[in-house]
């Protein structure tokens, strides 16, 4: 596993008050993929399943951000990418 940095999400209610609490991992470069916090940070595998699957349609379809282009495929900016990998849900 890469370097992991271990913390706390906090949510709050528009009160203010505690709606949820969980462990959070980050990567080394202290982001969180959404389909790791599902898995484990709420233990919800078959969103976190869901969400792998949608990338690997979107990649699949030859979608790429500048950050993973290489020869060949359509370059996208992130929010594209998002929106393409939301559809794909």
């Amino acid at each position: 596993m890469a370097d992991v940095t271990v913390t706390t999400l906090n949510i709050f209610n528009r009160a203010g008050e505690w709606s949820l609490r969980a462990p959070l991992l980050l990567d080394q470069f202290e982001r969180l993929a959404p389909d790791v916090m599902l898995r484990l940070s709420f233990k919800l595998e078959a969103e976190a399943d869901a969400v792998e699957a949608a990338v690997r349609r979107t990649l699949g379809a030859g979608l790429r951000t500048p950050d993973i282009a290489g020869a060949g495929g359509t370059l996208v900016s992130t929010q594209e990418m998002g929106a393409a990998i939301e559809r794909a849900l």
